[in-house]
């Protein structure tokens, strides 16, 4: 549990560190202008990534067997609210490229350290 708890708070810290480094990229590279800010994408998907590895945990905790099974439909409905979300921006701003590059950034990002995550705490110990 201590482990989990940890790897948890160590997600949002890299969350965090991938959100000011992509700022300062986003600062320093080009000025351009977005309809959402990046803090709103990196909220959105660090709080849904965040809702996957609980129920991960949570299903792990009380059946291991199910677990994976409950990672991938947890990781598919993240999937669906980020495609609504996505459509949000299409429908609200019609030529936004630059949202939809910051939006697929982070999420690519985030998921990567969220299956770390999740795979660290699906890692059987080893037997003799």
């Amino acid at each position: 549990m201590k482990k989990t708890l940890l790897r948890t708070l160590g997600f949002i810290g890299f969350a965090a560190i991938a959100y000011l480094i992509h700022q300062s990229l986003l600062s320093e590279s080009f000025a351009h202008k977005t309809h959402y800010s990046l803090i709103e994408d990196y909220s959105f998907i660090t709080l849904s990534c965040l809702c996957v590895i609980a129920l991960s945990s949570l299903a792990y905790q009380t059946q291991k067997r199910y677990a994976s099974y409950t990672y991938l439909g947890a990781s598919l409905l993240k999937m669906t609210a980020a495609m609504l979300f996505l459509f949000q921006i299409r429908r609200q701003t019609p030529s936004t490229i630059s949202d939809f590059v910051n939006f697929t950034t982070a999420y690519f990002l985030l998921l990567a350290a969220e299956l770390a995550v999740v795979l660290k705490l699906f890692k059987k110990p080893a037997t003799v």
